[in-house]
């Protein structure tokens, strides 16, 4: 699949553009993902606010992003709810849902080795139980093995069948051998790992466009993780959001990628196991095959499993708040990066949803016209502020510049209802 559609399939102008070799920085990213005051006239914060933590800033300032990608075509289809022939709810194969679990799977495998990485923003997922209780690519494995042997006919029980490599190369999609596949495995193998899982066997499984989307998330954690503490990621040729994106806070900046996972994992997750379980049962024990949904109580636990995962969302945002809080004059700055890159990261999950199914030309007309109605507010505020008396003192040319914006925000929304 080409670039330009991968990105525009996010539903994030700012990826698109990144998908052109257009380069932007992340504070244009952020206008985008947020409803800002108006410029030059911001409004006064409150102490409230200003000593809001970041879990809540998270909340907060990813609600649009998180918005786009529960309404996404790929999470219709996951749960069930695509539209098929004559209007039918039409479902994935398991084939397509095992695709689906690998993508997971070399995400986490990027998130699960660079959260060790010192960084103060990461220290109080590092300073506790938290990263083992969190850890989901083992269970991830397991289930796409349990899959496997449903659809081959193996038995469950064994441990090792003889034949599993063949099962996984009856299901390999036909093209599994594209420059996408390629320049993911090469990735994988970049990434530290306890487990060979996923291996091209598994990666074979996805779809060309299915294996872009995962490079382009797998190659943001990969960047951050090796990113120097000090300074901005380095750009690189290998992928669009590589080239357009930066890291300003280094490895620390992944606390805003496993907060989007993890909680939602805990979350929305909860709400696609059951839809999964439906779709794709096994006849087995309740959770072979879903175990990545789930997260395994400790022994010492007397409670139930969904109190204990109440009580891990709510230790995930106290650690992560407990590190944000002990910075200082940053505060704001660290901030704005963060729900930035959460926002992105909601982005870069729905290019996972979405690669799971293909877009027709209605779907891009659809999304298109969508993202064009949600840019024009942005840009007519933005005119709004840029021609008020404070901006006219500051800089006389300020109000030519509003009327430009305020006539594509015009256009855009002609256009988006049009479309």
């Amino acid at each position: 699949m080409p670039a330009a559609r991968s990105a525009k399939a996010s539903g994030c102008p700012f990826a698109y553009l990144a998908s052109l070799g257009v380069r932007l920085d992340a504070t244009t990213h952020a206008l985008f993902h947020s409803a800002p005051a108006p410029l030059l006239e911001p409004a006064a914060s409150s102490d409230d606010e200003a000593d809001a933590p970041l879990s809540a800033r998270l909340q907060a300032g990813t609600s649009a992003a998180h918005t786009r990608i529960e309404r996404s075509r790929g999470v219709r289809a996951l749960m069930g709810f695509g539209a098929g022939a004559e209007g039918a709810a039409a479902a994935l194969e398991r084939r397509e849902y095992m695709a689906w679990l690998v993508g997971l799977a070399c995400v986490y495998a990027a998130i699960e080795a660079y959260l060790p990485v010192p960084a103060t923003l990461l220290a109080g997922l590092q300073h506790s139980d938290m990263l083992p209780a969190l850890a989901r690519l083992a269970p991830l494995e397991a289930d796409v093995l349990a899959h496997a042997r449903f659809l081959g006919g193996v038995d469950p029980n064994v441990s090792a069948p003889a034949d599993e490599a063949d099962v996984f190369a009856l299901l390999a999609h036909s093209d599994a051998g594209s420059a996408s596949h390629v320049a993911l495995s090469a990735l994988m193998e970049s990434v530290p790992r306890h487990t060979s899982f996923p291996r091209d066997e598994h990666l074979a499984l996805l779809s060309p466009a299915h294996a872009e989307a995962t490079h382009a998330y797998a190659s943001r954690l990969f960047e951050l993780g090796t990113a120097a503490s000090s300074g901005a990621s380095t750009p690189s040729s290998e992928s669009a959001f590589r080239t357009a994106y930066t890291a300003p806070l280094g490895p620390g900046t992944l606390v805003a990628h496993a907060y989007v996972r993890y909680m939602g994992d805990l979350s929305g997750g909860q709400h696609i196991a059951k839809r999964a379980r439906a779709l794709w049962p096994l006849g087995l024990e309740e959770n072979t095959g879903f175990e990545s949904y789930v997260f395994a109580k400790p022994a010492a636990w007397t409670g139930t499993q969904r109190a204990w995962e109440g009580d891990l969302k709510r230790r995930f945002r106290d650690a992560m708040d407990g590190a944000f809080a002990q910075l200082e004059d940053e505060k704001e700055g660290v901030a704005s990066v963060l729900v930035d890159e959460a926002s992105l990261a909601f982005d870069l999950n729905r290019g996972l949803f979405d690669a799971l199914v293909p877009s027709s030309e209605e779907d891009d007309a659809r999304e298109l016209a969508a993202l064009l109605a949600a840019s024009a507010p942005a840009l007519a505020k933005t005119a709004s502020a840029l021609s008020s008396p404070r901006a006219r003192s500051l800089l006389p040319s300020l109000p030519t510049l509003a009327v430009g914006l305020l006539a594509v925000a015009t256009g855009l929304s002609s256009s988006a209802l049009s479309a």
